[in-house]
This record gives C-alpha cells, structure tokens and sequence, in this order.
C-alpha cells in the first residue's frame, strides 16, 4: 500500500500570514501589555506606610507595598 504524497514546503518559502483587519491586528499588539492585578482590601489599606514614624524621612509606601512592587518587576 503506498503512502500518500506529503509536500514539504521549505521554510524560506512558506506561506506567509497576511493582515486583512489592521485596526484589530493593532489593537491586539497594544493591549499585549496590559496585566490586570487583583488585590484584596487588607492589602489595599496597608498599602500606605503609617506615619508614627519619628525619626528620618517619612515612608511613603508600606514594605508590603514595597516588596509587591519588586515581585511583579522580577516575574515580568
């Protein structure tokens, strides 16, 4: 029984994809970067540093807030 005949198309010349909604295909690369991130109350309201601090320059932001920031430039 003979096999039936495969074309193998070299990669040079291979078909390529062709655009035909551009305003879509543009939009699609723009929204390529957004991340949308979820928080919970808790984390929300202890995002700001408390300011009971006396000495030295007054925190803005929490360590938490500090430490969240840092993660999500490590994994990106």
């Amino acid at each position: 029984m003979t096999q039936p005949h495969q074309r193998n198309r070299h990669p040079k010349y291979r078909k390529k994809y062709k655009i035909h909604n551009w305003r879509a295909y543009e939009q699609s690369l723009i929204n390529r970067g957004d991340l949308t991130l979820w928080l919970s109350e808790d984390v929300i309201e202890s995002w700001n540093s408390d300011l009971s601090q006396t000495l030295g320059r007054p925190k803005l932001y929490s360590d938490l807030a500090i430490e969240t920031a840092l993660t999500l430039a490590t994994s990106v």
